[in-house]
């Protein structure tokens, strides 16, 4: 026969741990599709000194994030991968005022048995996937390509960096327009550098959302932290 007193010792035991759980502050973060691997390393940083913060990331477009806070969405913290979009939240009032954290090089991504060894090779490339015109590293791939002067086989355009990276590696693509930071660990593909001249240099730019709150300052004051832009280079990042 089970006694009352060991009934209600189990019940507080498990209600306390609960409560526990339940007792964590909850810091949502929309970032950029192509800070996905360097985020989820400053969240384990920031919640190892942090224990009481349960960060949740958001990824995607920058783009989609942007239409996703004008619409409401419930974020403390938003990190872009160019200033335009952070701009017009600024503007709107949604966002305090960014600061570039992070700065970023274009690269075009081939498979790894490609004969194609240089930039001025890829002109000659039958299938070439870029972002869409309204995602950053579309836009950036579109400037690279109006400087070259060159004429260039676009067959597709993807709403994110992981989508145009994963078009080569799958197949479906001879090369893409992708940010430096997305050929890192990746094993079937290489990077073939853009010529300095031609390239972009991406500013990734981070604000609290309005209205804000101090974990939110707390959290940006990490990622711009010496500790913080450690981790970010180590993705391959550069400081601004």
């Amino acid at each position: 026969m089970i006694k009352w007193p060991f009934l209600l010792w189990v019940c507080v035991f498990f209600l306390s741990g609960c409560e526990k759980s339940n007792s964590r502050q909850e810091l949502v973060v929309f970032a950029a599709s192509s800070l996905r691997e360097s985020f989820e390393a400053l969240e384990v940083d920031f919640e190892s000194t942090h224990p009481e913060v349960d960060v949740k990331l958001v990824f995607a477009g920058s783009q989609a994030l942007r239409l996703q806070i004008e619409n409401g969405a419930r974020a403390s913290v938003f990190a872009s991968a160019n200033v335009e979009h952070m701009g017009a939240l600024r503007e709107a009032g949604k966002v305090g005022e960014p600061t570039v954290f992070a700065r970023n090089a274009l690269v075009v991504i081939v498979p790894n048995d490609s004969t194609i060894q240089t930039f001025e090779d890829v002109k000659n490339v039958s299938r070439i996937v870029i972002g869409a015109e309204n995602v950053p590293v579309g836009r950036y791939a579109r400037e690279v390509m109006r400087r070259s002067g060159a004429r260039y086989n676009v067959v597709s355009e993807e709403s994110n960096v992981r989508l145009v990276r994963s078009k080569v590696e799958l197949g479906e693509a001879d090369a893409a327009f992708v940010y430096k930071t997305d050929v890192l660990g990746r094993s079937r593909v290489r990077a073939v550098e853009i010529p300095p001249e031609l390239n972009v240099m991406a500013d990734y730019p981070i604000a609290d959302v309005q209205p804000s709150y101090q974990l939110a300052d707390h959290f940006l004051r990490f990622v711009l932290s010496t500790d913080g832009s450690r981790i970010l280079e180590k993705h391959g990042f550069v400081a601004p």
